[in-house]
C-alpha cells in the first residue's frame, strides 16, 4: 500500500487461490529480519525504545480499577483589601477609595471585569483574573481589585504508587506479547479479511455484539522533530506507514511518543487515523486496489496446494507474480482445510 512512496523497500508475499478466495501471507526475508532487529547496537537500542514505550503506556487492567487516593488542595488568592459596596474600605475612612470587581471561583464571564474585556490567564481548569489597573475616561487613577477568598477542595486522584503503575518501570519488555484482531474491509470491489496486531485499547472489551474497534490504539515512537525538513520526512515516510497500518484494520487512534537521541520521550501526540494531515492517501488506496485487481487476473489455479510468489524487488520496475506450482508446504493448514469441507 505504501509502495508508491517507498519505492526502494522490497517486499515478498505468498499467495494461494482456494474456493474463489486468494489467501496471502507475508514472506519475511533474512534481510528484513535483520532490519527489524537492527543493523548495529544503536539500531537495536532504538528498536528496544519502541517496545519500551509500549510497555510503559500499557497496564493490564482498566484505569477505573487502579487504586485511588484523596488529596486536599488549598489555593490562596491575594487581594489588596476587602472593600464595601460603596467603595469605602472596611478598615476605616483613611483607606483610599477603590472600585472593586469580586469574582467567584468559577468565573462565568458576567463579572464587570470580563464584560470590559480585561486580560485573564488560565490555570488548570479554573480561570483566574489578575489584579489590573482599569483606565476610564472619567478617572484614570481608579484601581480594580479582584477579591477571592482562600479555597480548599478535595480531589479523588489515581494513586501513582499503585503497583500496576510502578511495575511498568521495572517490567521486562516482552516482544512476544500481542493482541490480534480480525478485521474486514473493502477496497474498491475487493473484500479483504485480515489479521492485525493491536497495541492496546482505551476501554475494557465488552461482550458481543459490542464492537471494540473504536477503542483500539496503535503506539509508535519517532525522533523529535526540530525543523521543517524533518517534519516533511516524518509525514512522507513514517507517518504514512503509521496511517496505512492503522487504516486497513480500522484502528482509529495513533499515539506517537517523540524522543530525543538519548531515548527520552519529549512529547506525546495523538493522531486520528482518518484525519492525518498532508498525506495523499488516495494514491495509496487506489494503488492497492489496482494491485488486488491485478492479482485476481494473475492467480488463476484454484488449488489449496498451489502457491504463487508476489514480489517487489530491485530494480523496482514492476510487481512480479511467479507461479510456484504444487507444494506440500502450503501455508493453508490441514485444520483449516478440513473446516471448509
Amino acid at each position: 500500500m505504501c509502495t508508491p512512496y517507498t519505492r526502494n523497500e522490497p517486499w515478498e508475499m505468498g499467495a494461494t487461490l482456494y474456493n474463489g478466495s486468494i489467501y496471502i501471507e507475508e514472506h519475511v526475508s533474512a534481510e528484513k529480519r535483520e532490519n527489524a532487529a537492527g543493523h548495529n547496537d544503536r539500531h537495536k537500542l532504538m528498536s528496544y525504545w519502541g517496545y519500551r514505550f509500549e510497555t510503559i503506556c500499557n497496564i493490564s487492567k482498566p484505569v477505573s480499577e487502579l487504586r485511588r487516593t484523596r488529596k486536599a488542595n488549598t489555593r490562596k488568592r491575594n487581594a489588596s483589601s476587602q472593600l464595601s459596596g460603596d467603595g469605602q474600605a472596611r478598615g476605616g475612612s483613611d483607606s483610599p477609595q477603590r472600585k472593586v470587581s469580586k469574582l467567584d471561583d468559577g468565573v462565568d464571564g458576567s463579572s464587570e471585569s470580563h464584560e470590559r474585556g480585561e486580560a485573564s490567564s488560565k490555570s488548570g481548569n479554573r480561570q483566574v483574573s489578575p489584579v489590573v489597573q482599569e483606565k476610564e475616561e472619567e478617572d484614570k487613577e481608579e484601581e480594580v481589585v479582584v477579591v477571592v477568598d482562600d479555597l480548599t477542595t478535595m480531589t479523588d486522584q489515581i494513586d501513582l504508587e499503585d503497583p500496576e503503575l510502578t511495575g511498568r518501570l521495572d517490567g521486562i519488555v516482552d516482544t512476544n506479547l500481542q493482541y490480534c484482531t480480525i478485521a474486514r474491509t473493502k477496497i474498491g470491489n475487493n473484500s479483504i479479511i485480515m489479521g492485525a496486531e493491536v497495541d492496546c485499547t482505551s476501554e475494557p472489551k465488552k461482550v458481543p455484539p459490542h464492537n471494540p474497534l473504536s477503542n483500539y490504539i496503535e503506539l509508535k515512537t519517532s525522533r523529535v522533530i526540530s525543523n521543517a525538513r524533518e517534519q516533511n520526512s516524518f509525514e512522507r515516510h513514517k507517518l504514512l506507514k503509521f496511517w496505512a497500518q492503522s487504516f486497513l484494520p480500522g484502528i482509529p487512534t495513533i499515539i506517537v511518543g517523540f524522543r530525543d537521541d538519548d531515548g527520552n520521550v519529549v512529547t506525546v501526540e495523538n493522531f486520528k487515523t482518518m484525519e492525518i494531515p498532508r498525506l495523499d492517501t488516495t494514491i495509496c488506496i487506489n494503488f492497492l486496489d489496482a494491485v488486488l485487481n491485478f492479482l485476481r487476473k494473475q492467480i488463476k489455479v484454484d488449488n489449496a496446494n498451489v502457491s504463487y510468489t508476489i514480489r517487489w524487488a530491485p530494480p523496482y520496475k514492476a510487481i512480479e507474480v511467479e507461479y510456484k506450482g504444487e507444494s506440500a508446504s502450503s501455508f493453508l493448514t490441514d485444520r483449516f482445510l478440513k473446516s471448509q469441507k
